[in-house]
C-alpha cells in the first residue's frame, strides 16, 4: 500500500553569532561547543520533500515541541483504510 499522507519531522539548530539577543544554548556536534542558536523544525515528505518549517528558541524537548506548536490542529489525510490513530503511530514512529 502506498502512503502519501505521512511526514517527518526532524530538528536542526541554527547558531547565532550576534551578542544582542538572549538565547538558550545547546550542544552543536559539528563545532563541538555549547551554542547559543534558535531550533527548526522541518517537516518533510516520505520522499525528504520538505513542506513547511517552524523557528523556535532552542530546548531538549522535541517532543514538546510537536504537541505544543505543531499538533494545536487536527490530524488531516484523505486515506479512509488507516484509522487516525494509526497514522499519528506512522508519522511519530
Amino acid at each position: 500500500m502506498k502512503s502519501r499522507n505521512l511526514y517527518y519531522v526532524d530538528g536542526h539548530v541554527q547558531v547565532y553569532h550576534g551578542y544582542l539577543a538572549e538565547l538558550g544554548k545547546k550542544h552543536v556536534s559539528r563545532q563541538k561547543l555549547c551554542l547559543a542558536g534558535m531550533a527548526e523544525f522541518w517537516v518533510n515528505s516520505p520522499q525528504g520533500l520538505p513542506y513547511f518549517f517552524i523557528t523556535a528558541e532552542v530546548n531538549e524537548k522535541m517532543i514538546e515541541m510537536l504537541e505544543e506548536e505543531m499538533c494545536q490542529t487536527s490530524i488531516i489525510t484523505n486515506n479512509r483504510i488507516l484509522t487516525v490513530a494509526l497514522i499519528a503511530c506512522h508519522m511519530f514512529g
